[in-house]
């Protein structure tokens, strides 16, 4: 692996011997984008070599899970992600062009109680809440729906949200879709397009869509 020690964030890294002796001094935000990026493409390489070459200057992996964790990550529609979205529209000089990708993941079936709710059961984020009289008869969820939105004329992708589902039909699917185009829409990406395999349930999704 190769540093080139011109670039900023390796100056700010080679700078901060001394500053970071302080309790109280804070990483700057090139550092923070540089060892967010090397722990995206390799959690053990960040560890065992990026982290090492630099004296552990850089944070460590519990400091960046907390950096992670500011991002709501509960069932349904990310704000942060279309946000981040909408920011990437205003700072490009043309437009945004998005495909939306859409899959299912098959999950464990369990349930967990945390934090006095419970999780685990099938979940479009649209009920009332666990106060519902039939919320202790939902369906374990055995999937996780997920909406991918990948920039076609960039480098970059984000994912849009993720519902915990046992099994839906075309026409729930596409509710669940239009619901992601108008979000997607408000930030001011232009989307053309939407990539998933070829189920019975999202043909009848794209029936539905007309």
């Amino acid at each position: 692996m190769f540093f080139n020690t011109t670039s900023e964030p390796i100056k700010d890294i080679l700078n901060l011997n001394r500053a970071l002796k302080s309790r109280n001094s804070k990483y700057s935000s090139s550092i923070r984008t540089f060892a967010l990026t090397s722990q995206f493409y390799s959690s053990k390489t960040y560890i065992m070599f990026v982290r090492k070459t630099f004296k552990n200057l850089l944070p460590h992996p519990t400091t960046l899970k907390t950096w992670y964790s500011v991002v709501d990550g509960n069932l349904g529609f990310t704000k942060e992600a279309f946000e981040t979205i909408q920011l990437c529209v205003k700072q490009s000089p043309q437009p945004i062009i998005c495909n939306i990708c859409i899959d299912e993941m098959s999950i464990r079936k369990q349930i967990s109680y945390l934090n006095g709710k419970f999780y685990g059961r099938v979940d479009l984020s649209t009920s009332a809440g666990e106060d519902c009289e039939d919320f202790d008869n939902t369906q374990e969820a055995t999937n996780a729906l997920i909406f991918l939105a990948v920039c076609v004329n960039g480098y970059w992708k984000v994912p849009l949200g993720y519902f915990l589902i046992h099994s839906l039909c075309g026409s729930e699917t596409a509710n669940l879709l239009t619901k992601g185009f108008k979000l997607l829409r408000e930030t001011g990406v232009i989307c053309h397009s939407i990539t998933c395999d070829g189920t019975t349930s999202n043909l009848s999704m794209c029936t539905s869509l007309g």
